[in-house]
């Protein structure tokens, strides 16, 4: 008749086939990662950043950058920082002012835009969750300063006259 042989019972791996095991599997992991290197595959990946734009017309620059402040995330609150530069021929009435955003529904609210998750471009692909607006702290004003400089020079010269008058009709007496 039929006779149940009993299986062999498998013995545990000898100590050369588990360090082949854990070399096998270090080099399948090394291979998978290369592989991703290789094909540069992001797992994830953030970046975006917020700038702003001086007015072209405007009298002013910032010494940061002529043109614009544009700061990625992760940065400090003093990059937003802009030192107010006025431009050849002007003055203005304030020195240092900064990029500042505030959410759509809380306008009052206005800080950098790091501290309030600022979302003032929305996201792809039709950006229409954008919920906040970038702002100025203050917008300088500037002026010629060849109007103040000729307005001081026309007081003096309306002093002189005056001086010169009341010298002159002193005299006539």
């Amino acid at each position: 008749g039929d006779s149940v042989r009993p299986h062999p019972t498998p013995s545990p791996p000898s100590g050369a086939m588990a360090a082949a095991r854990c070399v096998s599997a270090a080099i399948g992991a090394l291979a998978l990662h290369t592989l991703h290197a290789a094909l540069q595959v992001p797992l994830s990946s953030a970046a975006w950043g917020w700038g702003m734009d001086v007015p072209k017309d405007a009298g002013w620059t910032c010494k940061e950058n002529s043109t614009e402040i544009s700061v990625a995330a992760g940065v400090t609150d003093g990059n937003f920082d802009c030192t107010v530069v006025a431009k050849t021929g002007k003055t203005c009435d304030a020195t240092k002012i900064s990029v500042q955003c505030y959410k759509n529904a809380m306008p009052a609210a206005k800080d950098v835009p790091t501290n309030i998750l600022c979302n003032n471009f929305g996201h792809p692909p039709n950006r229409t969750d954008a919920d906040s607006t970038l702002v100025w702290s203050a917008v300088p004003k500037c002026s010629d300063t060849t109007k103040a400089v000729s307005s001081a020079r026309q007081a003096k010269l309306a002093t002189s006259f005056l001086l010169l008058g009341v010298v002159a009709g002193s005299f006539a007496f």
